[in-house]
Parts: C-alpha cells; structure tokens; sequence
C-alpha cells in the first residue's frame, strides 16, 4: 500500500482525495438500499402481520396505536404492511410495550 504524504498535497488534492475517500467508505447507492430492503422485506412483512394481528385481537385502530407510540398512522400501516420504516427495530420494541400498556390499562379497567 502506498503511503500519502498529506503536507505535500495542494488544498484541491486534499480535497479531491477527500471527496473518493467519503465515496469509498459511505457509499450506500441506491442498489445498495434496494437490495437491503429486498433481503429484509419478507422478515419485515411477517413481523408487521404479526403485530397487525395482535392490534385488530384488541380493536385498536391505527390512529389509536399511532397515539400509543407516539407516531402516525401512516407509519402504522407502513410497519404492519412491510414497508421500510425509519428505525425498525426501535418501532417494534414501541409497538409490544403499546400492546402491554393496553392491556394494562385495560385489565385495570375491569378491576374498576
């Protein structure tokens, strides 16, 4: 491997060698993103039915587990049709502690 010497190298090769750098190391092309959805989607969909199934058990619409996790409805539909969403792993874990709040709040109810 040949070594730079960086003292030696104008602003603009600093620049330049900056600029392929970043290329090499960050590159997340389209493809990129696209094969990673492909190879997650399946996972992803199956997770989503899961947790789709479990909010219909409870009546509980869209709208109301947006409230619950503090999100939206549309990402609701995202997450339970298997399209990506942002932090996936974290609307999960957010999505199962709604599903326990609920039954909780519920189970409390009925005590009542």
């Amino acid at each position: 491997m040949a070594k730079i010497n960086l003292n030696k190298l104008s602003s603009l090769e600093l620049v330049d060698l900056y600029n392929r750098l970043n290329k090499v190391l960050f590159s997340d092309t389209i493809e990129d993103k696209k094969r990673r959805i492909e190879e997650k989607s399946k996972k992803w969909l199956d997770k989503g039915q899961y947790y789709c199934e479990k909010r219909l058990e409870r009546n509980i619409s869209m709208a109301e587990m947006g409230r619950f996790m503090g999100c939206s409805a549309k990402k609701i539909k995202a997450f339970e049709t298997g399209k990506p969403v942002q932090a996936p792993y974290f609307t999960e874990i957010s999505y199962s502690n709604a599903l326990r709040l609920f039954d909780l709040e519920n189970s409390a109810d009925k005590r009542k």
